[in-house]
């Protein structure tokens, strides 16, 4: 592993990095905002300091759903062995306001089952559900057969895993050597009363399990970011955006932000995060050029990809200077940053260790 330096802007962890702290290094990047910067804010306790510049930001998608159950215990467990340096995760509230991981707006037939029965369509979105009628669903596997379970053939099913809230994914990983970045998730047409109930719901779990100094929050809705920047200034905020892949073509994000110059909506992606206040861009990997990497990063924002499944594409990623990247493989990503000198060889440890 080559020294842990700013010069040329090197995002190499030192190897010692995962098991002892290290001091941080001089921060080579442009001025960003007064939030601690995306993916690698300083952390104390059991999670050594990272420096802010020279850092690499592996995140499991839904914990690591190519693996196991999305959103579960068990899930993020498995992101852990892989050796992710962030859980990524998704909370909705529960109709009786309790934060709930879980991506869907509705338990769908392919991953929920009630009772040893998979339900049907047409269930009741999340938000309309109390707590302890989502007790009662099981997400351990995918339903034989069906799309989900072909596009994840080698995911361990955990029968029995159920839905956990916010607080207990933060109590069962706060041991972890791990940060925590938890996308909002509300219901299309939502107000900015609802929008603030969960971010407020997020912060609390976060204050309350001692995790807010590992906490960042993202979104498509970024009136929650703007909401987060008032009441958690030092919590890092992710812009997501996604250009193409879904049809019809479409900028997922923005739309009506309070105090954001209307004007903003016709330049690119990036710069409508940097005008947001965001402190990190997650573009979809397939909307990313390099010359936005450089250009963003000029703006003081962290870049970090999600949908990356190609080890080849990480890898001309890397090279162009991404920050980090999101992955439903993080153990095949692990593999490729390795070898990409940005990771060092031992993953993190396991909860409790």
């Amino acid at each position: 592993m080559r020294a842990c330096t700013s010069a040329g802007r090197l995002r190499l962890l030192c190897a010692a990095a995962l098991a002892a702290p290290i001091a941080a290094c001089a921060h080579a990047a442009a001025p960003g905002p007064t939030a601690d910067r995306f993916p690698c804010p300083l952390v104390e306790g059991r999670v050594p300091p990272v420096p802010e510049a020279d850092c690499f930001d592996l995140q499991g998608h839904r914990g690591a759903r190519g693996l196991a159950p999305e959103n579960t215990i068990a899930g993020f467990a498995a992101a852990l062995a892989a050796g992710v340096t962030t859980l990524e995760m998704d909370v909705r509230l529960t109709r009786d306001g309790v934060p709930v991981v879980f991506h869907d707006p509705r338990p769908g037939p392919d991953l929920v089952r009630i009772g040893g029965a998979w339900v049907g369509e047409g269930e009741p979105a999340v938000e309309a559900t109390g707590h302890a009628a989502i007790r009662r669903w099981d997400v351990g596997r995918l339903r034989p057969g069906s799309r989900a379970a072909a596009a994840f053939p080698d995911q361990r099913p955990a029968d029995g895993a159920g839905v956990p809230t916010l607080g207990e994914v933060f109590a069962a990983m706060r041991a972890a050597n791990v940060r925590f970045n938890v996308e909002t998730k509300v219901p299309a047409g939502a107000d900015r009363d609802a929008v603030e109930r969960q971010v407020r719901a997020v912060l609390d779990a976060a204050r309350r399990h001692g995790v807010l100094d590992r906490l960042a929050l993202q979104s498509f809705d970024w009136r929650a970011l703007r909401i987060a920047e008032r009441l958690a200034p030092r919590v890092p905020r992710g812009c997501l955006t996604l250009e193409s892949g879904w049809s019809p073509p479409r900028l997922a994000g923005p739309g009506p932000v309070e105090g954001l110059d209307p004007a903003t909506h016709a330049l690119p992606a990036h710069r409508q995060a940097a005008a947001a206040g965001c402190t990190a861009w997650l573009p979809h990997v397939g909307d990313l050029a390099a010359g936005e990497i450089a250009e963003a990063r000029a703006l003081g924002l962290g870049v970090i990809p999600w949908g990356v499944e190609d080890r080849r594409v990480a890898a001309r990623l890397v090279r162009a200077g991404i920050d980090g990247l999101i992955t439903d493989r993080p153990d095949r990503m692990r593999e490729a940053l390795v070898a990409a000198g940005v990771l060092p060889p031992e993953p993190a440890t396991d909860p409790g260790e």
